[in-house]
């Protein structure tokens, strides 16, 4: 896990990487998701 600023976790998220976020801050995990059914509502 590796720590990361807001700009960051969007970009993070929009790729489609696993993260977290905290009261103290927002996470990734190294590791990337495996893309869920949901993705395709977005096209």
């Amino acid at each position: 896990m590796k720590r990361i600023n807001k700009i960051e976790y969007e970009t993070y998220k929009a790729i489609g990487f696993k993260v977290k976020r905290t009261k103290n801050g927002f996470y990734v995990f190294k590791e990337k998701m495996k893309k869920k059914r949901r993705l395709r509502l977005y096209i």
